[in-house]
């Protein structure tokens, strides 16, 4: 697909008006000022007068491994429970301890229906 005179945020969130992007599978193939001299292989056009194409915006980290805290230290208040019992917890955590935490999860939501 190629984007005409759309506004993008680039890398750096500047803001930047009239690009022509094109996109091949799941990738950015063309990002330019002009229309590409080989603007077919892209196939269909999409006008992007008054758009914005922003980056993804991908969940950087997850709560899921946390499944493994659910009972630990009830009834402390937010802070203290963060401080004293949960950070240090997860400071031992191994990114194995996290996978398997997270399946663990994902078991639990799958059976109460959520996903």
């Amino acid at each position: 697909m190629l984007f005409k005179e759309i506004a993008i945020l680039d890398e750096n969130l500047d803001y930047q008006p009239g690009k022509w992007v094109g996109i091949e599978g799941d990738r950015i193939a063309y990002l330019g000022d002009e229309a590409p001299a080989d603007q077919a292989r892209f196939g269909r056009v999409y006008e992007g007068a008054g758009k914005l194409l922003v980056p993804g915006l991908y969940n950087a980290h997850a709560h899921a491994p946390m499944t493994m805290l659910r009972g630990f230290a009830e009834n402390l208040p937010l802070q203290r429970w963060l401080e004293e019992r949960c950070w240090p917890f997860e400071d031992k955590m191994t990114p194995e301890d996290g996978y398997w935490a997270t399946l663990l999860a994902c078991a639990e939501m799958a059976r109460y229906g959520v996903i």
